[in-house]
């Protein structure tokens, strides 16, 4: 590298850390894109996005509850969902059993292997192999349900 390209790179090293992107860093002093990221790595300078910043998050899966229960009543939907929009979108399909507080868990789908069933879904931790978000609500009765825990925000709407 010569004096004049190193030159060049401390500038956009510079500038990335007087707040520049990347890109606009590269561009502007000179560079290419690729070895200022190398630069950056070897001045300890933690990763950023180069070009176009980072898209908001969009919801993978869409609000569709499912009922899974046999002996008791569990609705699902997979993603992690707003808990107070999943419960009127289970109210709305004429579900109106003893619900508790819909949380957020992970699960995972396995091959059932007893006559009459599919596949079973087994909670597990977040990061296991195959795991996908879900919002779950089983039945609650008396203080533990969902209306009960909520009638605080229902008198503030």
């Amino acid at each position: 590298m010569t004096a004049r390209q190193s030159a060049a790179m401390d500038r956009a090293v510079a500038l990335v850390l007087a707040g520049s992107r990347p890109k606009e860093a590269a561009t502007q002093a000179g560079v290419s894109q690729g070895a200022l990221r190398r630069a950056l790595r070897r001045a300890g300078v933690p990763a950023q996005p180069v070009g176009q910043p980072p898209k908001p998050r969009v919801p993978r899966y869409p609000l569709s509850p499912m009922s899974i229960g046999e002996d008791t009543h569990i609705i699902i939907s997979r993603g992690h969902h707003d808990v107070h929009e999943l419960m009127a979108a289970v109210r709305r399909e004429g579900w109106d059993w003893p619900l508790g507080m819909p949380r957020h868990l992970w699960f995972k789908t396995m091959p059932a292997r007893r006559d009459g069933y599919l596949n079973w879904l087994q909670p597990v931790t977040e990061g296991t192999r195959g795991a996908w978000p879900c919002t779950y609500v089983s039945e609650a009765y008396g203080e533990d349900s969902y209306e009960e825990l909520t009638k605080d925000r229902e008198n503030q709407s």
